[in-house]
């Protein structure tokens, strides 16, 4: 496990000093997945499986008539709604 996530920290390094020098718009960081390898990691955190098939419960969505005009976008972060990553554990979307 050292040895993995030794590799992995001179990777996030690199592309860290990458991103500073824009190449990347984005950072990485360590996290508690960083000594687990690759192949371990896929197997634990992209597990999910969509039901197949309309969901006994699902309803017909009708698009609402009365929103008017909508900004083209919106910085959620602006408003105060972003918050930070919460684990969700082996569903993995919250690290999307």
């Amino acid at each position: 496990r050292r040895k993995v996530w030794e590799y992995h920290l001179d990777y996030i390094q690199r592309h860290n000093l990458e991103a500073d020098r824009g190449v990347h718009s984005y950072f990485l960081g360590v996290n508690e997945f960083a000594d687990m390898p690759n192949k371990e990691f896929v197997q634990r955190m992209n597990g999910y499986r969509m039901r197949q098939g309309p969901s006994p419960d699902a309803s017909l969505y009708l698009p609402p008539s009365n929103v008017g005009d909508l900004p083209d976008t919106v910085d959620w972060r602006t408003k105060g709604y972003v918050t930070p990553i919460k684990n969700q554990g082996q569903c993995g979307s919250c690290w999307s």
